[in-house]
């Protein structure tokens, strides 16, 4: 089993003015740390208009820190939110991230089942599915192809050269979040890995044993499990597995991780924090 780190940004009430400086900066001194421990991957998810929740609009800004900060930990995104952005723009920022990391980028593309971080952004909620889909079939052409023309129902691409390329060959390892039996079927054919909220797709993730089976010839799957941290900055656990699908209790878990006497400072129980969401 592989163990990662799952960054959302929570920053508890009340704030002051350096209450969100201080959540990213703790990372960012976490997250080597734990390299040193033999972690072996860390993610931050990306999220909009969600106070306390997280405050992590911006993952691959924050994973460009984090490269310069380590050399073997793997850097993840989970997961680009598709319908708030072009695959031009995510393939080029991807690939230079890849390229400071020197060759560490996971990337995980997802719809989010919250309408409420995509409608400011004019996104229709019924073409979702759709634009995730034609999301995940152009992107790995922009890396692979040294000019790309795309022709599709939400994406229009006039044959370009898109620079730069990312390090990893053919492209850096793709992940799809997968809520419902569609995506999974899906995410499979499409040749990416899966990525199950909370739980394996076999149990509270609503996915059924036959989108596993789907999922489990194209990839691994990625399962976060809540972990009570010690420190202030809320850090998940996520075991991977390169084989297929892990089967994990639904159960709350408790993980502790040993911090750096820098960061004593900064202990802190969990219940301090609050999972509360807006609809």
């Amino acid at each position: 089993m592989r163990i990662g780190l799952f960054y959302q940004i929570q920053v508890p009430k009340p704030w002051t003015a350096e209450s969100e400086s201080q959540r990213i900066y703790e990372a960012l001194e976490q997250i080597p740390y734990a390299e040193q421990q033999g972690f072996e991957s860390v993610w931050f998810s990306e999220h909009h208009f969600r106070p306390v929740w997280s405050h992590n609009s911006a993952p691959d800004l924050t994973l460009a820190a984090v490269s310069q900060r380590t050399s073997r930990i793997r850097l993840g995104v989970g997961v680009v939110l598709a319908p708030i952005h072009h695959p031009l723009h995510i393939a080029q920022r991807m690939a230079t991230l890849d390229i400071l990391s020197h060759g560490r980028v996971d990337v995980g593309l997802g719809r989010t089942g919250y309408p409420y971080q995509l409608t400011p952004y004019g996104t229709d909620l019924r073409d979702t599915r759709g634009i995730w889909q034609e999301f995940a079939d152009v992107l790995p052409r922009i890396w692979t192809q040294e000019e790309i023309a795309y022709d599709g129902t939400y994406y229009q691409i006039p044959r370009r050269e898109v620079l730069p390329k990312p390090v990893q060959r053919p492209y850096p390892p793709l992940w799809s979040a997968c809520g419902s039996d569609e995506t999974a079927h899906l995410t499979g054919n499409l040749g990416m890995g899966g990525s199950s909220p909370g739980a394996a797709p076999s149990s509270s993730a609503g996915t059924s044993s036959s989108s596993v089976s789907a999922l489990g010839w194209c990839g691994a799957t990625m399962i976060p499990l809540r972990c009570r941290p010690i420190i202030r900055a809320t850090t998940r656990a996520t075991s991977v597995s390169p084989a297929g699908p892990i089967r994990a209790s639904p159960r709350r878990r408790k993980c502790v991780s040993r911090v750096p006497s820098s960061a004593s400072a900064h202990r802190r129980t969990a219940s301090g924090f609050s999972n509360s969401t807006k609809p």
